[in-house]
């Protein structure tokens, strides 16, 4: 499975409506970065990718109802 089928997935899983793939959005002037381009919750687009920003990982997280224990390791 590719991270975009991934990223798809995920998106679907937590309802969010995609309008697309962005491969290549400038983020903030000087970095570009991939993910999908989805309706935000101001009725707004917004680049999300929890694969590589960790602000989206987390809310990925809290809306999947994952319980996030840092510094704590499973063995």
């Amino acid at each position: 499975m590719t991270n975009d089928e991934k990223l798809m997935l995920a998106a679907k899983a937590i309802g969010f409506q995609v309008q697309g793939e962005a491969d290549d959005m400038v983020v903030y002037p000087g970095h570009r970065a991939g993910g999908l381009a989805v309706i935000n919750d101001r009725g707004g687009s917004s680049l999300w990718n929890p694969i590589t920003d960790d602000g989206d990982a987390l809310r990925l997280a809290v809306k999947m109802n994952i319980t996030v224990h840092p510094g704590f390791v499973y063995t």
